[in-house]
């Protein structure tokens, strides 16, 4: 019992760094002082439930997306989304996971269409709104899954996917102007 609560709680404090990283909480607002945050340490300490039939891995590996996302690998999120893929298919079946099962289904799309901020949002728009029509449930299982309402968060990763756009760009035109 101790060691899935001390995970959820290594998971949320994943969560706080995606935030801080993309700007969305500002450092100075926190009440406490943010412990140094190591991804791949994070990654190791934090496996994936070994038995999990409730979807109990999903803030996991979304998580990481995020951090894949921040750091503009995309490499490495086309593995993840595949990854994504079959658990969803083995565990996101059932009404409780509708969720769940929309938003990841939206995070697929995400290298699908190469990126792109635009062509994402046009893409994932009917799962988006099957997701707005099933709104969030507050109880404790719902909230170890679903860390950041999955509206908000997907607001933030297509701006995180626009600005990754845009330093793309800019890197570009450096290179042909050198």
């Amino acid at each position: 019992m101790y060691v899935s609560f001390q995970q959820s709680l290594q998971i949320k404090e994943a969560y706080l760094h995606a935030l801080l990283q993309m700007g969305k909480i500002d450092k100075e607002s926190l009440d406490f002082e943010p412990r140094k945050f190591r991804l791949n340490k994070f990654l190791n300490n934090v496996p994936l439930y070994t038995a999990d039939k409730r979807g109990s891995n999903i803030s996991l590996l979304i998580v990481q997306l995020l951090f894949l996302l921040l750091q503009n690998k995309q490499d490495l999120m086309v593995d993840k989304t595949d990854a994504l893929s079959q658990y969803c298919y083995r565990y996101l079946r059932n009404d409780e996971t509708f969720r769940s099962n929309c938003f990841n289904k939206m995070l697929m799309f995400i290298p699908k269409i190469g990126f792109h901020p635009l062509r994402l949002e046009r893409h994932a728009n009917k799962l988006l709104k099957k997701l707005q029509c099933k709104p969030f449930k507050i109880d404790e299982q719902s909230i170890d899954i679903e860390i950041i309402n999955f509206e908000l968060l997907w607001e933030y990763i297509l701006e995180q996917l626009d600005l990754n756009l845009s330093s793309k760009k800019r890197s570009r035109s450096g290179k042909l102007n050198t």
